[in-house]
């Protein structure tokens, strides 16, 4: 008779921390909570793939989760983190309206493919929102209970959000160009292809001036009233060139704002986890296809380096 091996009480219970750590299983928990969330008319996301490869110019990476419809071209591609929801806090802020750097519209690229098409293009769609909850910076911090503080002791560790929202972005172009590569349609059709985050913190709103701050410290007043949770909001994110295809025509010319609004700024859904099934049947894959391009349409150059 073989006895127990004694040891495997310990690894398993180190098998559960280092798994909880890494957030593995929070990301096939949000697979199964994605096509399991059925929307009005029956539409639901299907599972396209995890863990899927992509490459960019400056660097390759991979997509935790891509979802598809079965029922239009919808292509959301999620990046999934793991926090300690009860210490992890992600605030948003929008910029004050005199220096706001894109409209709050949902602004998303909608890809041109065919196996036989002779011009490959990205359209900058915009649509509305189904929400005012649009920022345009995010902080991390955490914050624990019956902890203090003083005023201006630096905030504890926290996530860089900012790399989080590159991540996605990184994964997010990186399909693009592979929907370059490998088209897969005989016809040619668009494709919507929307980059989301899936997080386990508290997500915040903060309705704060930015511009009040004091001109001499840099300080600013944040009252109570002016922060509220939030179950999901919409982050207008500048990518930067390196995060983002380059199939952009480099011939247009426009000025900076424009360029900006145009190439570089898209919009990130940040959902908290716990409602994520009522985010995706809130925003059925129809309400992302049905976004309409802005005009003029940003066209792609027809070189194809590194393709």
């Amino acid at each position: 008779m073989v006895e127990p091996d004694r040891t495997l009480g310990r690894v398993a219970d180190e098998l559960r921390r280092t798994l909880c750590k890494s957030g593995i299983p929070l990301q096939y928990a949000v697979t199964a909570t994605a096509v399991s969330a059925h929307g009005k008319q029956g539409f639901h996301w299907q599972l396209a793939a995890t863990e899927f490869p992509v490459a960019l110019e400056h660097g390759e990476s991979r997509a935790d989760i891509v979802l598809k419809s079965p029922q239009c071209d919808v292509l959301l591609v999620c990046e999934c983190k793991r926090s300690n929801p009860t210490e992890s806090v992600w605030s948003f802020l929008p910029a004050p309206e005199s220096a706001k750097p894109v409209p709050k519209r949902f602004v998303v690229d909608r890809v041109l493919i065919g196996r036989h098409s002779k011009a490959f293009r990205v359209d900058c769609c915009w649509g509305e929102p189904l929400s005012n909850d649009v920022a345009n910076i995010a902080i991390a911090f955490k914050v624990k209970a019956n902890s203090q503080r003083m005023e201006d002791e630096a905030p504890r560790e926290s996530e860089d959000v900012d790399k989080v929202a590159g991540q996605v972005c990184r994964a997010t172009n990186g399909v693009v160009i592979s929907l370059r590569k490998h088209p897969g349609y005989e016809q040619d059709r668009y494709v919507t292809v929307v980059p989301i985050i899936v997080t386990t913190a508290r997500l915040v709103m903060a309705d704060v001036d930015l511009s009040g701050a004091r001109i001499d410290s840099g300080s600013i007043q944040v009252d109570n009233a002016c922060v509220r949770d939030v179950n999901w909001l919409y982050w207008q994110y500048p990518m930067s060139p390196s995060l983002k295809h380059d199939f952009a025509d480099e011939n247009s010319t426009a000025d900076p704002q424009s360029l900006l609004q145009l190439l570089y700024a898209r919009t990130i859904p940040v959902v908290r986890s716990t409602h994520l099934a009522k985010f995706l049947v809130c925003h059925p894959p129809t309400w992302f296809s049905d976004i309409e391009p802005l005009k003029p349409k940003i066209m792609l150059s027809r070189d194809t380096r590194g393709l």
